[in-house]
């Protein structure tokens, strides 16, 4: 597989540096109303990419392409000059110069770091973006799935990140060579020294309530996580005092006291979060006991739908829909005290066909739950 990469030349025969115009990109822009080609790079024996039938909004004036693009397809590795030839509006036949840059894939050795250096940085709460270079095509879906895959749907890590950024940067050379250049953003709810506060808070209250499956079974252990955290515990709302709520930027959450209410440092703080903050505290728990859980997000129906977040717990090899946030009868208020009996069952271990009357999953998420919990 070779990766075919273009630039424009400008009219007095120096390229841009810097500029990178993909095959489609130039034939988008003279607003041809369709061109149905397929073109394939050859180098050697390895087939490198097809580029598929591209289409045109069918308002713009339509303009003809005369090259035949398989004769740009054919570039080999390294930088070559090509023409492409078309009718501008008037009909005027014009000639566009090209520079092409022939790229060989990334080798699976270079990949292999850049996996490893992308995990690490994934699940680490670095507050500054991680700049990598290497040599190399990388597809562009390879490298979603690389910056993806630490943070898979369930975990406790998409629990608390709450918006990644990646791009890739090609600088192009005389000589044929491309550098480069992969940066990765990633914004966590709270930073490295509040995530150790939350696994001490979880570590004490296990160890306060003695939780273990010497004494315990898993729905006993599950049980009293999920009454503790109800009664530590209220909903977050913008009547609360020291509620901020964030700017325009998608960069900027809500806070309580300066902290994210998506948080679950903020229950273990302020005692006040929103449906994140609790469903990720729960995770973490689950997490410690070593009891299988994800983090679902989906929406409830609450007067119309809203984004919500809840748990899939695992009791005896069955998955059970667990939502504690509507399960907590205290909202918009701290819960200092222990409140006997204030927590609620309406949500706790039901199968799917319970939740579905007023929850709705996200799609590709499966854990099925087929019936609801009946030995509690």
């Amino acid at each position: 597989m070779k990766k075919l990469f273009l630039a424009m030349l400008i009219c007095c025969g120096l390229f841009m540096v810097n500029q990178e115009i993909h095959l489609d990109s130039i034939i988008a822009s003279f607003t041809a109303q369709a061109v149905e080609t397929q073109a394939t790079v050859v180098v050697g024996q390895d087939q490198a990419i097809d580029f598929e039938t591209i289409e045109f909004d069918q308002a713009i004036e339509a303009e003809q392409l005369l090259t035949d693009l398989s004769e740009i397809s054919t570039a080999q590795l390294g930088r070559s000059t090509q023409k492409l030839t078309y009718l501008d509006q008037s009909g005027q036949r014009q000639t566009l110069n090209l520079a092409v840059w022939v790229l060989q894939p990334i080798n699976l050795e270079d990949l292999y770091g850049l996996e490893n250096q992308i995990n690490d940085y994934m699940a680490s709460f670095e507050d500054q973006p991680l700049i990598l270079n290497f040599e190399g095509w990388l597809d562009q879906e390879r490298l979603n799935q690389l910056v993806n895959q630490q943070m898979k749907a369930g975990t406790y890590l998409s629990a608390i990140t709450f918006r990644i950024d990646h791009q890739l940067n090609y600088t192009y050379y005389p000589d044929g060579r491309v550098d480069v250049t992969l940066e990765i953003d990633k914004y966590n709810h709270h930073n490295w020294q509040e995530e150790q506060a939350v696994n001490q808070y979880v570590q004490d209250v296990i160890d306060q309530l003695s939780l273990s499956r010497d004494q315990f079974t898993d729905e006993e252990m599950v049980r009293q996580v999920h009454d503790y955290i109800i009664h530590h515990a209220a909903y977050a709302t913008p009547n609360d005092s020291e509620y901020l709520v964030g700017g325009s930027s998608s960069a900027d959450v809500d806070t309580i006291a300066g902290i994210s209410i998506h948080s679950p440092y903020a229950i273990i703080q302020e005692g006040r979060g929103v449906c994140q903050a609790y469903a990720a505290l729960f995770q973490k728990f689950c997490d410690y006991l070593e009891i299988p859980c994800v983090f679902v997000l989906g929406q409830r129906d609450n007067d119309g739908l809203e984004t919500h977040a809840w748990n899939k717990v695992m009791i005896d090899g069955q998955w059970y829909n667990i939502d504690l946030t509507w399960d907590d009868p205290i909202i918009g208020q701290e819960s200092n005290d222990l409140i006997s009996g204030g927590e609620r069952d309406q949500y706790y271990l039901k199968s799917d066909a319970t939740f579905q009357v007023d929850h709705q999953f996200e799609t590709g998420l499966e854990f099925p739950s087929p019936a609801d919990y009946e030995q509690y």
